[in-house]
């Protein structure tokens, strides 16, 4: 979970209705037997973001897995400027917000993805001005 709550905050932050439970309610507040429901709420959390999102996100060309994640949270940041900057224009030809290659089944599988992307998505937004141009 280190690098989740940088990639919720900030999807957060654009579309605060994303959250069953605010930021203030964060894993550390729960009773072990509620972290699977706190990590099950992150990553319908994230997704529900990456919906709302998906007017402002444009297609990641990644060469690698390594370069797929920093390729697909660079679009993410980079979408949520534009959001912050404007609002969508209808679009029905959005690109999907997938995190993988779209095989991942389950809950575990696509936290696992999501674990991959937001860690790229910690180490772009970590230190320095932000720079999104994808």
């Amino acid at each position: 979970m280190g690098h989740w709550p940088r990639l919720w905050s900030a999807l957060y932050r654009s579309f605060p209705e994303i959250a069953l439970l605010g930021p203030r309610h964060g894993f550390t507040e729960l009773a072990p037997r509620a972290v699977g429901f706190a990590l099950y709420r992150r990553v319908i959390e994230i997704h529900d973001g990456l919906l709302l999102l998906r007017p402002h996100l444009r297609g990641p060309s990644p060469t690698g897995p390594d370069s797929a994640a920093t390729a697909r949270a660079a679009s993410i940041l980079a979408a949520l400027d534009r959001a912050t900057a404007s609002p969508p224009a209808p679009d029905l030809a959005c690109p999907p917000p997938l995190l993988g290659d779209g095989a991942a089944i389950g809950t575990d599988a696509e936290a696992a993805q999501l674990a991959v992307v937001s860690r790229a998505f910690a180490q772009l937004t970590g230190s320095g001005p932000r720079t999104a141009s994808v």
